[in-house]
């Protein structure tokens, strides 16, 4: 049975791919690609952040974690990984947002002949 967390990142992540790519449905497209990138930002920002802090303390041969770019090996409070925690979810809600207003906005209507 997966955790809540699980859940949770999974809900993110499927409401997020919906409301980017349906959001051309709606009267007010950016406002849903926003909230889409937004909830998509979760997982992908934590996923990063989990597998960068671990790549980094590899790299630098540590037995702890890495926190960046907050932080670094020296994380004995929680608000440097809270920080860099969504500074990553940030930088990758402007880039999903960036990308989606990529998207077209309308659909092609056919009119009769």
């Amino acid at each position: 049975m997966p955790g809540l967390l699980a859940i949770l990142i999974g809900i993110c992540a499927t409401i997020g791919f919906i409301l980017i790519f349906a959001a051309s449905n709606y009267t007010r497209v950016r406002l849903w690609r926003g909230v889409g990138s937004f909830l998509l930002g979760f997982p992908l920002g934590a996923l990063t952040y989990g597998w960068l802090g671990i790549r980094l303390a590899r790299v630098h041969h540590l037995s702890r974690f890495y926190s960046w770019p907050f932080g670094g090996e020296h994380i004995a409070r929680d608000g440097p990984l809270v920080a860099s925690g969504l500074f990553w979810v940030a930088l990758w809600a402007l880039l999903l947002f960036a990308v989606s207003n990529l998207l077209p906005t309308k659909k092609a209507v056919r009119r009769p002949e």
